[in-house]
């Protein structure tokens, strides 16, 4: 290894990282933002598995499908408040799962006590969308997704604001699709 690359090696590694802490603080502030803008009538209660464990089953109503641009059919699942939402949030779950997985109950706290139009996403490949099991023909194809979802909300839901959440790598793609497909296309 000669001494130019290891130095654009360990430079990369350091925009990498500082890419990754600055895209969570960006993250956290947020979902921050998103929860005080989302005033609940409903006083706070602390939340805990025995109380997660003895709530009623949240069953996903059946899902609404996007042709995506190569012809795979992406599924997505949807949960409105009863009132006029005051904001949109399209959430895509971790590696491996689906939108099922749980996701549900936070879909219909967000819904039920935030007023906020939820829309869990499978990716493609996962859950109730086409294409190969666990995988993707590229990462661009699953930004177009991501895009096309995207387009698909605001559609349905004019003038309000739209946030991005995920868990685990859910979170890792929307924080790459922001860093790579928005911010630098």
């Amino acid at each position: 290894m000669t001494v130019e690359y290891e130095q654009q090696y360990w430079a990369a590694k350091v925009v990498g990282r500082l890419t990754s802490l600055v895209g969570c603080a960006v993250l956290v502030i947020g979902i921050v933002a998103f929860l005080v803008s989302c005033k609940s009538k409903e006083p706070a209660t602390p939340i805990s598995f025995e109380a997660i464990q003895t709530k009623q089953n949240v069953v996903l109503d059946k899902p609404q499908f996007i042709k995506a641009s190569d012809g795979i059919d992406l599924a997505y699942y949807t949960k409105f408040p009863k009132s006029k939402p005051v904001a949109a949030l399209i959430f895509l779950h971790g590696g491996g799962a689906w939108s099922g997985a749980g996701y549900q109950y936070i879909a219909k706290g967000l819904s039920e006590k935030y007023h906020t139009a939820v829309y869990l996403s499978d990716i493609r490949g996962h859950g109730n969308s086409g294409g190969s099991r666990g995988d993707a023909p590229s990462i661009k194809q699953v930004w177009n997704d991501l895009t096309l979802m995207i387009e698909t909300v605001r559609k349905d839901n004019p003038g309000i604001p739209l946030y991005l959440g995920g868990h685990s790598s859910g979170c890792g793609l929307i924080l790459n699709y922001w860093v790579f497909w928005v911010c630098c296309a």
